[in-house]
This record gives structure tokens, sequence and C-alpha cells, in this order.
């Protein structure tokens, strides 16, 4: 950290990451409990908030300047972040409007996506992407699975498969090590949680009691992937901008 910062602003913001964490642990462990219980209306609202807690913290380091918004890909990712709350609106809070949802979840891809990116190999990336992504497509429509809101998920799974595989990529190009980064890590944790929701969903297509089973638990797993990956994915923007003070 800036070591220009006055003493007692250093305590001011170790103080408020102490509340933050606690606050997020309470609410991840308020709202397990809730599902546990089958209160979903309860345990809805508390995930909408921690996401809502987690873009808050994320506008206070950007007043504070302890996020990194000089480049081009930190204000992409903040974009991701404040596009990640609006659908959270729809499929969280108002429960309603999926289809909306998802497409929102489709535009924070992009934007990750965006921001991986160095300009040299952005069209040739971006062409595989849609071709995999039009080679589903035609998979889908041909068995007549096909709609919009299937077609925006797997566009979504898509851009964040190959999202998590070039954020891993990015952080051994930048640091020099086989270390991943949080940005990285939190792209995985947000792919665990996108597979758990497609778990969920199994005993549609494959009835059986297994099926049932491994789709409860996938149900409790999403935001305990969901939330971790939030959090990660923020707070590798004030990792960046520190490793940036201290160049």
């Amino acid at each position: 950290m800036n070591q220009n910062i006055p003493n007692h602003k250093k305590r001011n913001i170790h103080l408020l990451w102490v509340v933050y964490t606690v606050l997020m642990i309470g609410l991840l462990t308020a709202f397990t409990i809730c599902d546990f219980r089958n209160e979903i209306l309860i345990a809805n609202r508390l995930k909408f908030v921690s996401i809502a807690l987690n873009t808050l913290a994320l506008l206070l380091a950007c007043a504070q300047k302890r996020y990194a918004v000089e480049e081009r890909r930190d204000i992409l990712r903040v974009g991701a972040l404040l596009a990640t709350l609006a659908a959270d609106v729809f499929l969280i809070l108002l429960d309603r409007d999926y289809e909306l949802g998802v497409l929102l979840f489709c535009l924070v891809e992009t934007l990750y996506f965006l921001s991986i990116q160095r300009p040299a190999a952005l069209w040739i990336r971006a062409v595989i992407r849609l071709g995999i992504f039009g080679t589903a497509l035609l998979a889908l429509h041909l068995m007549g699975a096909l709609d919009l809101l299937t077609g925006a998920s797997v566009y979504s799974m898509v851009m964040l498969t190959m999202n998590v595989v070039e954020a891993f990529g990015e952080a051994r190009q930048e640091n020099g090590a086989r270390r991943p980064g949080l940005f990285a890590i939190g792209l995985l944790l947000f792919w665990c949680c996108d597979a758990s929701v497609g778990l969920r969903n199994l005993p549609a297509y494959f009835p059986g009691a297994v099926w049932n089973m491994v789709a409860i638990a996938a149900g409790y797993a999403i935001w305990w992937f969901y939330l971790p990956a939030q959090i990660l994915i923020m707070v590798s923007g004030i990792q960046h901008r520190m490793e940036k003070e201290n160049e």
C-alpha cells in the first residue's frame, strides 16, 4: 500500500475491510441457513444484499482511488461488476424476466472478454468463440431445444469458459509465475457457479434419485461459488492498484 497514506487512514481502511469481510461471511452464513430451511424469499433478499454491498464496496474503492480505473481493462471490469448487479435485480430480487437477466450476464462475460484481450488477439479469439457458440446453437436448433433463454445461457457459458482459460494465461504473462491472480480465481469460481446451475437442472433431462440428489447439492453450491467469485473479481482491481503504487 502507498507509504504516503497517513497511519490513521490506513487504520480506517483496514477497519473497513474487516467490517466488509465480517458482513460477507455473515450474509453467506445467513442465506445458506435460509436455503436449508426453504425460506427462499428471505434467502434471495440476503443474496441480493450481499451483491449490492460488494458493488457498494467497489464504488467506494473507486471514489477513494483505491480501485485501478485508469486502464481500459479495469474500466471494463467495473462495468461488468455493475452489470452483474443489474442482472441480479431480475434473477434474484424480482425473480422474473429471466431472459433479460441472462442477457445482462452475456454483457458481463463480453466485457470480461474485452478486458482480457490485447488488441492484436481480439478478432481471432472473437471468431473462435463465435464459431463455438454458433455450433452449439445449430445443435440446439436441430434438437428442437433452442429458445432465447437457452441461447443466451449457452453464449454466457461459452464466453465464461474461454475467459477462465485466458485469464489464467494473462496472470502467468503478467507476474511471470504460475500462480493465478485473484481475477482468474474469481472467474473460475464464477464458472463453477454456472456449472452448478446446469447440474441443478439435470433432473429435467435425467430423472432419478441420484440426479435429484446432485441437483439439490448443486442448488446450495451455486451461491457458495458465486459470492466469493464476485468478491475476488472486485478485490482484484484493488490489488492491481496496490501493485501499480508499489512499482
